[in-house]
């Protein structure tokens, strides 16, 4: 059986979740939250969501319920706001929230689980992860840049009128302002374009505009 746990259900771990269960890649699915009347709603809101498409399982839980998790997805953490400028604002109150989650965490989970960290500002909260957990590095993953390469390549899609399933783009680095878009390496439909410096420009101000804002 397979056993998937979210800690942290608000906006970004309850889309999380509502996506792992509509794809039926989980028995069972724990939604843990400091907020137990959210993870309640949501638990109920997705099972009867997916309820005629699989039979995924969704429970409320506390930490003791991840026990025999394959996966823990880490999304806890305070939300950036207009007025932050930088993801780094988040770092003291995040930072604690992590090691707390980490605490009660930590003797529920098995030698052979994986653990991937969405809590920003990320590639800091993924070393602080590991590191209050003290689990094997690999084990510890973080979503990196995974997102900024999505929206460089819907970004790329636009700029050259195609779906962008025909993009082929990555964006490497920190997830945040000074991430490195690999213009020498995009793909439109397998084939290798150029782009002049200013459309290289543009691009790259929309991606940092994008790790700004959100």
């Amino acid at each position: 059986m397979v056993k998937v746990s979210v800690i942290g259900v608000g906006n970004l771990g309850s889309c999380i979740a509502y996506e792992i269960a509509i794809r039926g890649i989980t028995d069972e699915l724990i939604l843990v939250d400091v907020l137990r009347d959210l993870a309640e709603g949501q638990a109920i809101d997705i099972e009867q969501a997916i309820a005629m498409r699989n039979d995924t399982r969704v429970i409320a839980g506390n930490y003791e319920d991840v026990e025999g998790s394959d996966l823990v997805i880490v999304s806890a953490g305070r939300a950036r706001t207009p007025e932050m400028k930088s993801r780094l604002e988040l770092l003291n109150i995040n930072s604690r929230i992590i090691k707390d989650v980490a605490s009660s965490l930590k003797p529920f989970l098995s030698k052979e689980c994986i653990v991937i960290t969405l809590t920003n500002p990320l590639d800091i909260m993924n070393f602080l992860l590991w590191k209050f957990l003290g689990i094997g590095r690999c084990k510890v993953i973080g979503s990196s840049s995974q997102l900024d390469s999505a929206r460089f390549r819907s970004l790329l899609a636009k700029k050259f009128h195609v779906k962008p399933s025909e993009i082929d783009a990555f964006v490497i680095g920190e997830h945040g302002e000074h991430q490195v878009p690999l213009f020498s390496r995009v793909k439109v439909s397998g084939k290798s374009v150029s782009l002049e410096q200013i459309e290289k420009k543009t691009i790259h101000e929309a991606l940092r505009e994008y790790a700004l804002r959100t």
